[in-house]
């Protein structure tokens, strides 16, 4: 099983003349709490059938739900000819080198991209990506059980229509669609990909940088009003296929 974790820090801005080191591993990973529950978003979401006790699996039955599963398995299996097997390709041929197997991945202004960042870093032990948008939050069983799941659903296929299709996030749309719109910030759509690439969501937990750098636990403020300059998400997530390099 190869565990790899990823920050997502928003609208981070790096102040002073010094160097900043922006891809150095998380401190405290490990203490990411281990809870199911982003995972069980994540692939109701996606369209992805629940773990066994998922508790979204009475909502997957659904018409909506199996409609919506349909329409993404269709949209990700053009992706995966179109897009993903030629990141793919490049990836062998240009960044296979060993050395960056076991470098983190920094992904600046990359929105929720993380398909591109996986595939041509497959191996990373820590992604970081900074962007302006929110980082947001996961919603409840409950927040999901209680929207019109159709209209809902529906909504979150366009927050990744046009990476599936052109292979990028388009910025006019993520500010549309991730500043309350669809959802609040670039928590949802990253889920989304990862699951669909067949990692599976360990945990997940609100964090921010202190005035050091170093990624620390927001639980207790992760919907406080106020500056949102150096909030983020941090995620861990293993590929249970795919063997440690």
């Amino acid at each position: 099983m190869f565990v790899r974790g990823l920050v997502l820090s928003v609208a981070l801005v790096l102040a002073g003349c010094g160097a900043a080191e922006p891809s150095r591993k998380p401190e405290a990973a490990s203490e990411v709490p281990h809870r199911r529950d982003a995972d069980d978003v994540a692939r109701f979401l996606a369209g992805m059938p629940g773990t066994p006790g998922s508790p979204l699996a009475s909502l997957e039955q659904s018409e909506a739900w199996q409609q919506h599963r349909r329409q993404l398995d269709e949209a990700w299996a053009k992706a995966d000819t179109a897009i993903v097997k030629r990141l793919q390709a490049f990836q062998a041929a240009e960044l296979s080198d060993s050395k960056l197997s076991a470098a983190p991945v920094f992904y600046p202004f990359g929105g929720p991209d993380a398909l591109t960042m996986t595939a041509f870093f497959p191996h990373a032990p820590t992604y970081v990506m900074v962007g302006l948008e929110p980082a947001g939050t996961l919603p409840s069983v409950a927040d999901l059980t209680n929207k019109d799941t159709a209209a809902y659903l529906a909504a979150t296929r366009e927050t990744v229509s046009s990476v599936l299709e052109r292979s990028f996030f388009i910025t006019k749309q993520m500010d549309q669609q991730l500043r309350g719109q669809v959802a609040d910030g670039l928590l949802l759509p990253i889920l989304h990909l990862l699951v669909r690439r067949g990692d599976a969501i360990l945990g997940f937990r609100y964090v921010r940088l202190d005035e050091k750098g170093n990624v620390i636990d927001r639980a207790a403020d992760y919907k406080a009003p106020g500056r949102f300059g150096n909030k983020g998400v941090e995620i861990e997530f293993h590929s249970p296929t795919e063997p440690r390099p």
